[in-house]
């Protein structure tokens, strides 16, 4: 069967799950991340850090700041055992 979806209708899918989780102010991003204010928007300016303009407000997407925290993690990570941790696990 052939996917007939554009590459449109895609990248709209993955906005659609980006802003999901919630969107920030600049400051609660800027607090989140322990950032200051000029190097998130210069993540933003570069295309590094997706955003969105509602009004005169930037917003962003909160996905966006954890996807960009864990993408700059360092050294080996534990990977949890199974049945515990956050995910489907009894941890908490």
């Amino acid at each position: 069967m052939i996917d007939h979806r554009s590459q449109a209708d895609d990248q709209r899918d993955h906005r659609k799950v980006l802003v999901q989780d919630g969107l920030m102010t600049i400051r609660e991003a800027v607090a989140f991340l322990r950032l200051g204010r000029s190097t998130l928007y210069g993540l933003m300016e570069r295309g590094d850090l997706p955003y969105a303009c509602i009004g005169a407000r930037r917003l962003i997407p909160r996905r966006a700041l954890v996807d960009l925290a864990a993408s700059h993690l360092r050294g080996t990570l534990p990977v949890p055992a199974a049945g515990t941790g956050p995910i489907g696990g009894r941890g908490g």
